[in-house]
């Protein structure tokens, strides 16, 4: 049966150290990220299937993949055969994360804000496979396939 794979994007916020630190636990260095490169990270993360990170500064990380499950069981909950839990990380590091999700099989979205080690905003909603897509899994219009890409953006 086909895993319900689990798209996300996410936005990491902190200072220079901060950001520096994150990026040595997924074991990136400072000149793999030069040039607006983008780097594999998924294996750091539990059920990650694959996760890209790239820079918009030196205080901004947004990285795109996508996980089994949500991103609840691969990301925030804890695991003890993996080292990176954002919950943890943010609470260490002292940064903002904020994510965005989108489930295609049991079709839900997941919106999380974490903040020094917080969880400010934790919601999940169902959508309607039905009003995005016909019969044949052909989006119905193509302002539905903008709709459903919106899903994932972070402001």
């Amino acid at each position: 049966s086909l895993a319900n794979d689990c798209d996300f994007h996410m936005k990491i916020e902190g200072d220079q150290q901060s950001i520096k630190t994150f990026l040595s636990l997924l074991h990136v260095s400072d000149t793999e990220l030069n040039n607006g490169s983008v780097i594999e990270i998924g294996e750091n993360f539990y059920r990650t299937y694959e996760a890209w990170i790239y820079f918009s500064d030196k205080t901004t990380l947004w990285i795109e993949g996508y996980c089994a499950w949500s991103v609840q069981t691969c990301l925030i909950d804890e695991h003890f055969d993996t080292n990176i839990n954002l919950v943890t990380v943010s609470q260490d590091l002292n940064l903002q994360i904020t994510i965005k999700s989108r489930e295609i099989g049991l079709c839900f979205s997941e919106h999380y804000l974490i903040k020094n080690g917080e969880i400010i905003v934790d919601q999940c909603e169902a959508y309607d496979y039905f009003y995005f897509y016909d019969e044949e899994g052909e989006f119905i219009e193509e302002e539905r396939e903008i709709e459903f890409e919106a899903l994932l953006n972070i402001d």
